[in-house]
């Protein structure tokens, strides 16, 4: 009986502050596009409608609100303590082991940083040659 009560409580209680989260973070990076938005130049302005303007501020906040929400929240919440709660088995099983995971997650780490950055400077590229293509 108490468990019929218990679990939507439970559910409402977990779910409350991520959306709250999720919501605010949403507003606030809204709340930062128009702030920036009243700095552009008028010349910028007038090149797009007022339509496309509202879609790139709804697209960005969408966007920063993933990435806050879906990349670090699941990261702290889920993804770490599950790597030190299997670091912490693996210590008790061998402890030799230990510092060759740590090198090898840090080897990854290094070549995936590479790569994002790799992958940044062809995409500046790649925009650099899209805006002197729109100017010409």
């Amino acid at each position: 009986m108490i468990t019929l009560f218990l679990s939507p409580l439970l559910a409402y209680v977990a779910e409350y502050p991520f959306n709250q989260l999720q919501q605010g973070i949403y507003y606030f990076v809204k709340q930062q596009v128009l702030q920036k938005m009243s700095t552009i130049d008028y010349l910028t302005y007038l090149r797009y409608s007022p339509g496309e303007l509202l879609q790139k501020i709804e697209v960005g906040a969408t966007a920063g609100r993933n990435i806050y929400v879906k990349f670090y929240c699941c990261l702290f919440r889920e993804l770490l303590p599950e790597v030190i709660f299997t670091l912490f088995f693996i210590l008790f099983i061998d402890k030799k082991m230990i510092p060759l995971i740590l090198l090898g997650c840090l080897v990854v780490f290094f070549l995936y940083k590479d790569f994002i950055e790799s992958a940044s400077v062809i995409k500046r590229g790649d925009l650099a040659f899209r805006r002197t293509a729109e100017y010409n």
